[in-house]
């Protein structure tokens, strides 16, 4: 990982099969504690700011675990959309995507030497582009050929201004953007440890975040969850808003009641789970996220080089791109292979950004291949544009069909590129199940 990056309503549903699992999770965590052989003891050690009341906070997990999967089941999968990548129920297979080259958007820069530095994020609705100027702490949008600021300062950092207007306000390290259908923006404010949100009446929040780093989660209210270097944010089509808590090693899902739960990840690094509920999976840096048209969650699992999804039905969480087998017999360098073939079948080195297309086509940044990828709902992954510079994000706009921008972070643009596709009405073995 490059030194440039350093819940939902819980419906309470207890069961026998639950305490069971929850019972588990907590007797293990404590049997981890007591049992350490130099190997454990140096992990332990890796871990030690974020999982310092580990007993505590994987009971708190088992919990929000539960009420994740019940209010997926009930909240998220109310939606409509293109199949979801790797389902069984994705039978349109791509047989050619042709991509344009590439042209960078012109930012121009918003005060005396504030144009673009290593952007991390990029995001788009309507037309207009969002854009983390993340070397810059500032926020801003491109539309019709101009440049403006939204959030942050050119001379301060930190989390400040909130409850003001957000171009008064400052932000440290701002990564992922996300808009939702009423007009609110949503800032992975990094650094500083929380999830911002702009109004539309251009006033500055926190959404979720105690400001503090750390690792506790309160189903009740995402103002009192501790965040550790959140990445990205995604916005469900329910308004749900996902967070990738990088640090954490998981995903939340918060309400816009500001109710929290956990959609994938248990706090311990790792890669396990698949085929399980994900909220009791482990993930490995989990930096970019994004959500389809049926509520289905994917996350980009960086350091484990693969792109993972949970289903909105029934909480459930896939490996769709990437190999870990092969990726792990490579000592987990990361690969560039398997265009043309399945997308689980393919290698990915440290893939930092995803999004979902209208058409329900997964794009990945391939950080660490200098590339951006295409996996279509069937399975099938292509290589769309090489040449970049540790591309950190991309972005698409669903009133753009076929366009994507990439933040370029190492090359300071952000580039717009478009692709079509060539589609057959075959069914296509998934590389995933539901």
């Amino acid at each position: 990982m490059s030194p440039e990056q350093s819940s939902l309503s819980p419906g309470t549903r207890p069961s026998a099969r639950w305490a069971a699992v929850a019972a588990a999770i907590v007797v293990s965590a404590a049997a981890a504690g007591c049992s350490a052989s130099p190997a454990s003891t140096a992990a332990a050690a890796h871990h030690e700011t974020r999982n310092a009341d580990l007993t505590a906070a994987q009971g708190q997990q088992a919990t929000a675990g539960r009420e994740s999967f019940t209010a997926l089941h009930i909240s998220l999968a109310a939606n409509d959309g293109a199949a979801a990548v790797g389902s069984a129920d994705a039978s349109a297979v791509a047989e050619t995507v042709t991509a344009t080259g590439l042209s960078a958007l012109t930012y121009t820069a918003t005060g005396t030497d504030g144009g673009l530095y290593k952007p991390q994020g990029v995001s788009a609705d309507d037309g207009t582009v969002y854009v983390s100027n993340t070397g810059e702490n500032v926020v801003a949008t491109i539309s019709n050929g101009t440049t403006t600021a939204i959030t942050g300062s050119l001379e301060y950092s930190g989390e400040a201004g909130d409850g003001g207007p957000a171009t008064a306000a400052t932000v440290s390290h701002p990564t992922g953007t996300a808009e939702n259908a009423a007009g609110d923006v949503f800032i992975a404010d990094s650094s500083d440890n929380v999830i911002r949100e702009i109004t539309p009446d251009g006033v500055i929040h926190r959404f979720a975040g105690t400001g503090r780093e750390g690792s506790r989660v309160d189903p009740a209210s995402a103002l009192d969850t501790e965040l550790n270097q959140p990445q990205d944010v995604a916005v469900a089509p329910n308004g749900d808003v996902l967070i990738a808590d990088t640090g954490n090693d998981r995903v939340l899902v918060v309400t816009p009641s500001g109710r929290t739960a956990i959609v994938a990840g248990d706090g311990i690094r790792g890669y396990k789970g698949d085929g399980q509920l994900g909220a009791f999976a482990e993930l490995n840096q989990p930096t970019g996220v994004a959500v389809d048209g049926q509520g289905n969650v994917y996350i980009a699992d960086a350091a484990n080089n693969v792109i993972r999804r949970v289903d909105a039905r029934t909480g459930i969480i896939t490996t769709v791109a990437g190999d870990y087998a092969a990726d792990q017999a490579n000592d987990g360098l990361g690969g560039d292979s398997g265009d043309g073939g399945p997308a689980t079948s393919a290698q990915l080195n440290d893939p930092q950004g995803i999004a979902i297309d209208s058409d329900g086509n997964l794009v990945i940044a391939d950080t660490f291949n200098n590339a951006v990828r295409l996996v279509t709902p069937a399975g099938t992954i292509q290589t769309l544009w090489t040449g970049l510079k540790t591309p950190y994000a991309v972005g698409t706009d669903s009133t753009a069909p076929g366009v994507v921008y990439i933040a370029n972070t190492n090359g300071s643009t952000i580039d717009k590129g478009t692709y079509t596709s060539t589609t057959s009405t075959a069914t296509a073995s998934p590389s995933a199940s539901s």
